[in-house]
């Protein structure tokens, strides 16, 4: 009867370690998916057009992010990763919902960078327009005051030498 009882008692820690350990690896799963919808949504909720309110304020945001935030959170899932593999190595009871769970993270966190590398290709697409604009509108500005210089009624006006010397100094305004 001891030998049972204590063959029991043994069973019992053992039990309770194995529902500590999982309960601490599900949390920790369960708070990582948490952020990483958060994040999707944040992001997903962003305007998107090429109409963007402030880019550069969202460049900023995402930097910083990515600077102060996205190695924690990937060292994080690394963790709970090796955490996984540990538990079912050593055949934890619940190897098959540890398994399921890790792969969740995995497949949350790969979407999150895609949704990331998406971000930044726009970004980075929005910063181009933006600088295809400034080079259009000043081009044209510069083709405005060349035919305004070009005017047969201005070119009457002055002698060859005079547009000759301003068409000179219109030619290094040109990009």
């Amino acid at each position: 009867l001891k030998k049972q009882y204590n063959n029991l008692l043994e069973n019992s820690k053992w039990r309770r370690h194995y529902l500590s350990s999982l309960y601490e690896y599900m949390q920790g799963c369960n708070k990582q998916l948490l952020f990483l919808e958060k994040e999707q949504a944040k992001i997903k909720k962003q305007d998107w057009s090429d109409q963007m309110m402030d880019p550069p304020d969202v460049r900023r945001q995402y930097e910083n992010f990515k600077n102060n935030n996205l190695l924690t959170h990937e060292s994080e899932v690394n963790r709970l990763q090796e955490e996984a593999d540990r538990l079912v190595e050593l055949k934890h009871p619940a190897s098959d919902t540890i398994q399921a769970q890790a792969d969740a993270v995995r497949t949350e966190w790969q979407k999150f960078l895609n949704l990331c590398i998406c971000q930044e290709a726009h970004l980075d697409s929005v910063e181009e327009y933006n600088r295809y604009e400034m080079d259009t509108e000043k081009l044209s500005g510069t083709l405005t005051q060349l035919s305004r210089t070009l005017d047969p009624k201005s070119v009457n006006k002055k002698s060859i030498s005079e547009v000759l010397l301003q068409l000179e100094e219109e030619e290094s305004t040109v990009p």
